[in-house]
């Protein structure tokens, strides 16, 4: 059996790096809506990361606020572009960070997800409380 301690196995301490998702799915914020829900569909999730003109994520969009801030309203999804709906400005963790240190920032800040930023400050990929689920149900934490 192995020996667990919090987030570490065999001596080995897990970081953000070892439970994150890679290849986040990005769409540039000037995108309806429509587009935004068409891509989720077509790349299976739940999130998209919006970009600027230069690449640089400035927020995310989520099928929630799609929902909420669309759908609910009545308004026409062609019509609302993503840069409206948006959630801003993005939080980032390096992917260095410990899950340990992963799990108290979740708590204390009440952050549902965050982009990970490499050594050199580019986009890593994503980390949530559902990647943090699933490194628990496959006995990594």
């Amino acid at each position: 059996m192995t020996e667990k301690k919090g987030a570490v196995i065999k001596g080995i301490i897990l970081k953000v790096k070892d439970i994150m998702t890679k290849g986040v799915k990005t769409i540039a914020y000037n995108k309806s809506i429509k587009e935004a829900a068409e891509n989720m569909l077509k790349e299976k999730v739940s999130l998209l990361l919006v970009v600027d003109g230069s690449n640089k994520p400035i927020g995310v969009v989520t099928r929630k606020d799609i929902a909420f801030r669309v759908i609910r309203k009545s308004e026409s999804p062609e019509d609302v572009m993503v840069a409206v709906i948006m959630s801003a400005p993005v939080s980032t963790i390096n992917e260095n960070l410990s899950a340990v240190e992963l799990g108290k920032f979740f708590g204390e800040k009440k952050y549902k997800r965050l982009l990970v930023e490499n050594d050199n400050g580019e986009l890593a990929g994503i980390v949530s409380t559902t990647d943090m689920l699933k490194a628990v149900a496959n006995n990594k934490i």
